[in-house]
C-alpha cells in the first residue's frame, strides 16, 4: 500500500511539473576583452624622498592621471 501512494505520489508531482527538472539555460557568451590590457604598463618614476606629502602629490599629480588616461583613453 505504502508503495503504491509513494507511486501515486511521484506521478502526480511529475504531471503537475512540481518533480520535473528546470529546462538548463544555454551557456553565456564571455564578452571579448580589450587588446589594451595586454599593453605594457609604463609605471611613472617614484618620488625619492620619504616624506608623505611628497609621496601624496605625486600620487594624485602623476599616477591617478595615468590611470585615468588608461581607462579612459581619449576618442
Amino acid at each position: 500500500m505504502r508503495k503504491a501512494s509513494l507511486s501515486l505520489l511521484i506521478a502526480a508531482l511529475t504531471l503537475a511539473g512540481c518533480a520535473a527538472s528546470p529546462k538548463l539555460l544555454p551557456p553565456q557568451s564571455k564578452p571579448q576583452l580589450d587588446s589594451a590590457l595586454a599593453a605594457v604598463c609604463e609605471i611613472p618614476d617614484e618620488p625619492g624622498a620619504a616624506d608623505y606629502d611628497v609621496w601624496q602629490a605625486w600620487g594624485e599629480h602623476v599616477v591617478l592621471p595615468s590611470l585615468t588616461t588608461f581607462y579612459h583613453p581619449a576618442q
